[in-house]
């Protein structure tokens, strides 16, 4: 692999692609990420649909990079030396109510999609978070949360895989924890945006819309973000999940069968050499080296 974006991080190669995982503070390599900002806007422009230069320029202008620079697990993925897709969390947060794994930066390109790439990441980055202690005991007492500002069906639904999710069909009304946990999410990364609390949405948050909205497969989570997000006016979802240990062991075995080889080798060198134990059995089994 000829490209290295940041010191000390972890190449691996597989399938044609080239993933560097980064396991630290992206805002210490805020010189690095600064070089790749074009790139993270075309990502983030042509994942969404948007491939002529008038578009791209918008998404120059208006795209919230912020939260990249926030990210303490990232991946990437480059294809012949070009960066194709991303992927990171702020998995270092706690606040009363517990921890939070905040998802951002999520992306890829039109032509590595569909080849399980974002579940995979999504399973080696709750793997790697499931790491710190801290984490482990929040989850073992119900008190983890997984977030995402987003108005794709599709990121919908990768939450409500490992976890109780708000806003979410079925409920109207949010519990105090999750109102919470919302609160501090648009406190660090949209505080001058108005948020709803009733409905945990951020209105007018965005400049840009998918021109070809990422459904989700539960169909009821894609008539629901059409009937309570004005997708063109930029309206966005603050979701809150609390995390399930059933769930979350469930999805990461779950990719570990469909994404045998990637995941493998992607875990080389991140791989739990020992975690505390769980009160979920699926979790520890799931996370532990096979």
């Amino acid at each position: 692999m000829s490209r290295r974006t940041f010191f000390h991080s972890h190449l691996i190669s597989w399938g044609g692609l080239d993933f560097e995982i980064i396991d630290g503070r992206a805002a210490d390599h805020r010189g690095r990420l600064d070089e790749l900002r074009e790139e993270v806007l075309q990502i983030a422009a042509f994942s969404r649909g948007w491939d002529d230069e008038e578009s791209v320029a918008l998404f120059r202008r208006t795209f919230k990079l912020g939260p990249l620079y926030e990210a303490n697990a990232l991946v990437l993925v480059y294809e012949q030396d070009r960066l194709v897709g991303l992927a990171g969390t702020v998995n270092d947060w706690t606040i009363d109510a517990g921890s939070i794994v905040h998802l951002c930066s999520l992306g890829l390109l039109p032509q590595v999609q569909r080849r399980g790439l974002l579940q995979a990441f999504m399973a080696l980055l709750w793997i790697a978070s499931l790491e710190r202690p801290h984490i482990a005991r929040s989850l073992a007492r119900g008190a983890l949360y997984t977030t995402a500002i987003t108005q794709s069906p599709y990121i919908l639904g990768l939450i409500q895989q490992i976890a109780d999710m708000f806003p979410s069909p079925g409920r109207e009304v949010p519990r105090e924890d999750e109102l919470r946990v919302a609160r501090a999410v648009v406190a660090r990364f949209d505080p001058h945006v108005g948020f709803e609390p009733a409905s945990f949405i951020l209105r007018n948050e965005c400049e840009f819309r998918y021109r070809r909205m990422p459904a989700s497969l539960d169909r009821n989570l894609t008539r629901f973000c059409c009937e309570r997000l004005r997708h063109d006016e930029g309206d966005v979802f603050v979701v809150v999940g609390t995390v399930n240990p059933d769930r979350l062991g469930s999805y990461i075995e779950r990719q570990r069968r469909q994404c045998c080889e990637l995941l493998q080798a992607l875990l080389q060198p991140v791989r739990a050499q020992s975690l505390p134990q769980l009160p979920d059995r699926g979790v520890v089994a799931c996370v532990s080296p096979p």
